[in-house]
């Protein structure tokens, strides 16, 4: 589901700016010359680096077309505590970006992790001791919920176990 909705917001089709940015190592292709010519990716990152090797091209001028139609699909299937590790992953990601590239704020201000307040901490703190560990759980009762109440409770559980949160 996560999957396909990310699918559904990503723009149709063309080129990609930082106005209109969609863009994943995952499905690129590029000549090697202008991989080198930007100095690949920075590893500097622990991920993200595909994010930042974008943003470089575009501002460099190289052209990035986005095709809808060439399939990229991530088979992972990861459990819900897998999940939340990458959540947390991307998150402690974005402000190494950030760290080093402050100016990719002007376009990216949702990368600006905020901490949350100290209500929204303790809100976060009881879930994960209470509702977090039986939604976690491998054997839940949580499987036989309608798939509007049990998505409803990830999100829930997944933002209570956020970096911020804790």
């Amino acid at each position: 589901k996560m999957e396909k909705g990310w699918k559904e917001k990503s723009i149709t089709q063309g080129e990609v700016t930082l106005q209109k940015f969609n863009f994943t190592a995952c499905n690129m292709s590029l000549p090697k010359n202008i991989f080198q010519q930007l100095g690949g990716f920075d590893t500097c990152f622990s991920d993200g680096e595909d994010f930042d090797f974008a943003v470089r091209a575009i501002n460099k001028r190289i052209r990035i077309i986005y095709d809808r139609g060439i399939i990229a699909w991530h088979n992972d299937w990861p459990g819900i505590d897998t999940y939340i590790e990458r959540d947390n992953e991307y998150t402690l990601a974005k402000q190494e970006i950030i760290k080093v590239h402050p100016d990719y704020l002007e376009y990216f201000p949702n990368m600006q992790i905020k901490e949350a307040n100290k209500l929204k901490k303790a809100a976060a703190a009881i879930i994960r001791a209470s509702i977090g560990k039986w939604v976690i759980a491998k054997n839940s009762i949580l499987k036989i919920l309608p798939l509007n109440v049990k998505f409803f409770l990830y999100r829930i559980v997944i933002s209570s176990y956020s970096n911020i949160n804790r």
